[in-house]
């Protein structure tokens, strides 16, 4: 039977890690690009990390109320059940640390994760990678895993003032977000296939759809800063 998430090996014995990709809003991502997932997920397998693509759903944003327990798991489950799926299946990550990996909407999930100390310590979750993520709620909830997002200096969708909050120390046991914003950069300025600007935008929506063109000063900064991250975090073969 064919697997419910696309989950592949790295060349590593033991890997490194556990990768967790989580797209944007539907169709994997709101720019609808499969092969930018997969790109992602190629780099981090070459770290020495098994990887597994989760899509959280299209209109995760929509339905229930702000902060309600429903609209926790509507972002949360798809993570959390996928991350199951894969230490209950594949012995060579039963005990391997999870670093989240997210796009847009995927950030959702991974900065309600990473507030949960009972979550990132049954997910074994070490932390996490965010390129403009939302925050649809305006969540400032205290991180218990270390965190680095990207956001580019022009964003309209996704802005990085939604994230000021995550930046503060919350006292003991809390761990401020690292935010790296990048000039000129806008919304999905790390998807290659955006050569040609293309309009992108989050629903609901933030700020006013705007021009998301691939920015390669940007994604190279970006690319560089997070496997700094991956490395400090992790170690790396």
């Amino acid at each position: 039977p064919s697997q419910p998430y696309a989950y592949e090996a790295s060349a590593s014995q033991p890997p490194t890690g556990l990768a967790v990709l989580i797209t944007g809003g539907g169709a994997l991502g709101f720019l609808d690009d499969r092969s930018h997932y997969q790109a992602q997920a190629a780099r981090l397998r070459n770290l020495g990390l098994d990887t597994l693509i989760v899509e959280t759903g299209a209109g995760a944003l929509m339905g229930p109320s702000p902060r309600s327990p429903a609209a926790d798991q509507r972002h949360v489950a798809p993570v959390r059940e996928a991350i199951r799926w894969a230490k209950s299946r594949t012995q060579r990550v039963q005990e391997a640390p999870v670093l989240l990996v997210s796009w847009g909407q995927g950030g959702e999930a991974v900065i309600r994760l990473l507030a949960d100390p009972n979550a990132v310590t049954e997910l074994q979750i070490r932390g996490a990678v965010m390129y403009y993520p939302s925050n649809a709620d305006n969540l400032n909830s205290p991180l218990k895993r270390p965190a680095i997002a990207f956001f580019g200096e022009a964003d309209e969708v996704t802005p990085a003032s939604r994230f000021n909050a995550f930046t503060l120390s919350f006292g003991e046991g809390t761990i401020p977000l690292e935010i790296v914003t990048l000039p000129g950069a806008r919304h999905g300025f790390d998807v290659q296939s955006q050569a040609r600007a293309r309009i992108g935008r989050v629903l609901p929506i933030f700020g006013q759809g705007t021009p998301a063109p691939y920015d390669n000063n940007a994604a190279g900064a970006a690319e560089r800063r997070a496997e700094s991250f991956v490395r400090e975090l992790l170690g790396s073969r």
